[in-house]
């Protein structure tokens, strides 16, 4: 029963001094006892009522959400009150001390503002404090310290907090504030938290440009400096950052024509340049006007006076034409080719040059050639970049008038640059890699790390990586470092080697290509425990086998390999007598079986392989039933002797049971199975009155017993079993003694006159009767001389060509389909470097493999065709049955496919040799390849050695680069790929030669039929259409 009384307990949740003091009392109108149904923050003494706080802390924030009002955090509690056990319930207000500082959320607030922000204006901080508490202690207040009065605090209502700029900002003087931002709560004792309030001033174009003070005004140039000589150069400054400092220079329109002929300004840099070379015998001032200009700014202005000197020196000198792309006055010569002219070179000066000529300082690959006073620079070889990428050809005077000798002071450097070409395939380090692999590696883990290099440079010499598209597809690789990776782990029982196809591609235009191979060994780890056959072997044996014969084959596996897939086999827990013959993988028994003892064995076998580091297992069940053997003879049970005897009434009635014979056999099925005989009996048979059931055993009385059926009657009865091949007998005397009384008899012996041996009865042999077999006789040469006819209807010859022309044409297609799709990976893979050639040669051998598609299907009906034909001509000659005769219809038909056959044969002669073709391709490549091997000469004339696919039609002429040399060809010669491809293309060439004879095969059994048709037909043999 509830209590009425609700008690309501205000507790201070940290005030732990309360934990030994009574708050309230509970006993009221309640007797002791009194128990709490909480104890975890309150404890009640049970005699008094009064309650405690307890150890634990109450703290309103765990126990209460967030938004719980202050006075709103309410816990019930339950008591139980007096000897009836009254629920008395009571709740507890916990009420909030300020025990939580305010919290940041970030330690440090970013704000930004544009330095032209107007005094006055405030910003929304986003970032403020929060406090867990509740009412007054979670009310907070901000102060900003450190502004220097140029920023201030402002609360509006909703306790929204705001920046209030209070000065002006000049992001030129100081970019960035710090200070310092304090919450504090409104706790009796108030708790605070700071954070470093940082404000980014950004910049805005309020400044224009101007010139520094140590801007050059005047500047004196000499008479005989040359072009692009830089004079001077201006400088302005503008204080803003970034796209609003930017400064171009630009001159006045107010500057001269010949100021601006002569001299040029840089708009970026401020560099003032000759535009000319200046050749005067008189000095000249120019001024020039310079403007400095920003966005939304008025220009600066300077002006800068430029003396020219007066030249004093008449040296001659030497001016350049080029006729060779040319830049920044170097000229840009592509490697390797032919002797190429650069340029135009003509000797000026103001006196006479004489018999001055130019030369070339030093050995470089250049000449001079004089052309009409003129000379012409061209190269003396083609040039190499990867020998050398930039040559300085000095070009000075020579003769008379320099003293014969070189004139250092009026001469001319001409800079050549030779620009890289894609004339170098990348380079492995290897030609072929091995590895070795542990199978069930882990994914994605590197296998191997290849390198190629190339010999050019920039693009031309970056390599990338990438695998034949037939590689498998758990295969990756990083195109641009070489790591080899396999994306799931290996399995050696699926497959042991794995050959790879690495292709390096530069990325020259037309790119070139390498290969190289890699060959992945998988070692075996044992992962596979043995496998039974079948986890229940069955086996039947006869029983008195001999010891050691086999009972039944034991199939184990074990796809490991070596000793971790080497298996022995074990029979364990069972005292059965098998042992296991590991050598023969056979099941042996130990003793002789009897089947009369034990009928029945079950037992177990244990298959262990050898494998590391511990070896693997698995049990199969075997069952072995024991076949019985005829071994037990028949036991007689009753009588239990021959000399027993039993007294029989002459006022039996007829088909009285008399007695019984009852014996046993310890064998099973037919062999226990017991049949009884009377072998023998005194008197004579044909007068006695008793019978035996050979079934049964029981002897039954006849007919009504007579006078002279008294006296003793002997039953010599032989039991046998139902054995094979041979049945068991026992024997057995049955005494039968008709007598008028009663008595019991026994027999001392058995009287002489009766046999001892069993009866031997006649066998029936069975006689065939003359007439039957003659009947017999007769059917047979019936049937024989109907299969006989039917057999010379069959056109043995055109059967033969038709399972030729099968035979071959299957044997070509597959052949040839198959060996064009290798042929097309190699090509791909080793030959063609161009993807324009490639796709030509894809869309070739796919051609080909539709007319392969149907040349199947056509000779397919074809033969099916012709073996009709051929039944029909082979029946009408021989005039095997009278259906069958020739008409002038079926001669011409046959005429017609005679004709049609000599065409195909005619164009089948030429398919055969056209499958040569691939065949003398490769055994050309065979051979160059063996050549390879065996030679000993040195490593550049092998390198002589090549293979050009394209002089066998395989890629066009213009392929690049269409054949393979040295040991990159004796590489391809040792792929699986190669062998597999050549064996292809000798079995589709097999295959077509037998399609030949075939077709020959069939051309001279029609043309032979056709014949003898003609004769039979001009003999009027045979109706005519």
């Amino acid at each position: 029963m509830l209590g009425s009384v609700l008690f309501i307990i205000h507790v201070v949740a940290v005030r732990q001094c309360l934990c030994k003091r009574g708050l309230i009392k509970v006993s009221g109108d309640f007797p002791p006892p009194f128990k709490l149904l909480n104890l975890n923050y309150l404890w009640v003494d049970k005699s008094t009522g009064d309650l405690y706080t307890a150890e634990q802390k109450m703290d309103r924030e765990t126990l209460c959400p967030e938004e719980t009002m202050a006075g709103e955090c309410i816990i019930p509690h339950n008591a139980i009150v007096g000897p009836s056990g009254d629920l008395v319930q009571f709740h507890v207000v916990v009420e909030d001390v300020n025990d939580n500082a305010p919290h940041f959320e970030n330690i440090e607030i970013h704000l930004s503002l544009l330095e032209d922000i107007k005094v006055g204006s405030s910003v929304p901080l986003d970032d403020q404090a929060t406090d867990r508490d509740s009412g007054p202690n979670r009310e907070l207040l901000y102060d900003l310290q450190d502004s220097d009065g140029v920023f201030c605090l402002s609360v509006e209502k909703g306790a929204v907090v705001s920046l209030v700029v209070q000065s002006a900002l000049d992001r030129e003087l100081q970019d960035t504030y710090r200070m310092s931002l304090v919450a504090t709560d409104g706790g009796s004792v108030p708790l605070s938290a700071t954070a470093t309030l940082i404000i980014d001033v950004m910049d805005v174009n309020d400044n224009c440009p101007r010139f520094v003070s140590d801007s050059p005004r005047s500047v004196t140039v000499k008479g005989d400096t040359g072009k692009g000589t830089v004079v001077t150069q201006v400088i302005a400054t503008d204080a803003d950052l970034g796209p609003n400092a930017a400064i171009t220079y630009s001159l006045s329109p107010k500057v001269s024509e010949r100021a601006k002929k002569l001299l040029s300004l840089d708009g970026l840099t401020g560099h003032i340049r000759l535009t000319l070379n200046i050749q005067t015998d008189s000095a000249e001032e120019l001024v020039l006007h310079v403007l400095a200009s920003s966005p939304h700014c008025p220009p600066a202005d300077t002006q800068v006076t430029v003396s020219v000197l007066r030249s004093t020196s008449h040296t001659p000198e030497i001016k350049i034409g080029f006729i060779a792309e040319h830049e920044n006055q170097t000229i840009m010569l592509p490697e390797n080719l032919p002797p190429t002219v650069l340029a135009l070179l003509e000797a000026r000066g103001n006196g006479g040059l004489g018999d001055s000529t130019l030369i070339i300082k030093g050995e470089v690959p250049f000449t001079l050639s004089p052309q009409n006073g003129k000379y012409l620079l061209s190269t003396s070889k083609p040039l190499d970049y990867e020998m050398k990428g930039e040559y300085l050809i000095s070009v000075g005077f020579s003769g008379p008038s320099t003293g014969s000798h070189m004139n250092t002071g009026s001469g001319l450097e001409i800079r050549v640059f030779v620009v890289d070409v894609n004339d170098n395939i990348p380079q492995f380090l290897q030609p072929h890699y091995h590895l070795e692999v542990e199978e069930n590696n882990r994914p994605t883990e590197p296998l191997l790390t290849i390198k190629a290099t190339d010999a050019d440079s920039g693009p031309n010499g970056r390599v990338t990586y990438r695998l034949s598209k037939y590689t498998a597809a758990i295969f990756r690789i990083e195109s641009q470092t070489g790591q080899l990776s396999v994306t799931v782990p290996l399995d050696r029982e699926q497959q042991d080697v794995h050959t790879i196809s690495v292709l390096a591609r530069d990325n020259g235009s037309p790119p070139l290509e390498s290969l190289t191979t890699i060959s992945i060994h998988v070692r075996d780890q044992n992962d596979n425990a043995p496998v039974f056959v079948t986890p229940h072997f069955i086996f039947f044996i006869p029983e008195n086998v001999p010891p050691l014969a086999h009972v039944g084959r034991i199939g184990v596996t074990d796809a490991d390999k070596e000793k971790n897939g080497n298996v022995e086999v074990c029979v364990v827990n069972t005292t059965a007598p098998f042992v296991m013959d590991n050598a023969q993988g056979m099941l042996r028994c130990t003793t002789n079986i009897d089947r009369e003892t034990v009928d029945q064995y079950e037992l177990h076998l244990l298959a262990t392989d050898h494998g590391h580091p511990f070896p693997l297992t698995s049990v199969a069940k075997v069952t072995i039933f024991v076949e019985d053997v005829n071994d037990n003879q028949p036991k007689v049970i009753l009588p239990d002797s021959n000399l027993s005897c039993l007294t029989v009434s002459p006022a039996t009635a007829a088909g009285t049971m008399v007695t019984k014979i009852y014996a046993t056999d310890e064998d099973s099925g037919l062999n226990s199975e017991i049949t009884y005989t009377v072998a023998a009996q005194e008197p004579a048979p044909h007068s006695s009155p008793f019978r035996l059931d050979s079934r049964s055993g029981n002897i039954t009385l006849t007919q009504r017993l007579l006078g002279t059926d008294l006296g003793m009657h002997h039953l010599f009865i032989v039991v046998s079993d139902g054995g094979t091949p041979a049945p068991l007998h026992t024997t057995v005397w049955v005494n039968l003694l008709v007598n008028e009384t009663l008595e019991p008899c026994h027999l001392d012996s058995l009287t002489r006159s009766l046999p001892y041996r069993l009866a031997q009865t006649p066998s029936e042999a069975s006689v065939c009767d003359a007439k039957y077999a003659h009947l017999m006789l007769l059917v047979g040469l019936g049937c024989y001389d109907c299969c006989m006819r039917c057999l010379s209807g069959v056109p043995y010859c055109s059967l033969v060509a038709t399972l030729l022309c099968f035979s071959g044409i299957a044997l070509f297609c597959g052949c040839g389909h198959q060996a064009l799709t290798e042929t097309e990976r190699l090509i791909e893979t080793y030959f063609a470097r161009n993807l324009q050639d490639y796709i030509t040669l894809a869309y070739i051998i796919q051609y080909f493999q539709y007319v392969i598609y149907g040349l199947a299907s056509f000779f397919l009906l074809y033969c099916i065709v012709l073996l009709a034909e051929g039944f029909y001509t082979t029946s009408a000659t021989r005039q095997s049955f009278g259906e069958f005769r020739s008409t002038m219809c079926g001669r011409c038909l046959s005429s017609t496919f005679i004709v049609v056959t000599y065409a195909l044969a005619v164009l089948w002669l030429l398919v055969f040799a056209f499958s040569a073709l691939p065949v003398y391709f490769f055994y050309n490549m065979d051979a160059t390849c063996h050549t390879i091997e065996v030679l000993t000469e040195t490593p550049a004339s092998i390198n002589q050695l090549c293979v050009d696919a394209r002089q066998y039609g395989l890629l066009p002429w213009n392929a690049v680069p269409g054949k393979v040399c040295g040991t990159t060809l004796s590489n391809i010669c040792k792929t699986r790929e190669y062998h597999m491809t050549y064996e292809l293309y000798i079995a589709a060439f097999a295959g077509a030669g037998i399609t030949l004879l075939a077709l020959l095969t069939y051309i001279v059994s029609t043309t032979y039929n056709f014949a003898v048709l003609r004769y039979l037909g001009r003999k009027g043999i045979g109706p005519r259409c």
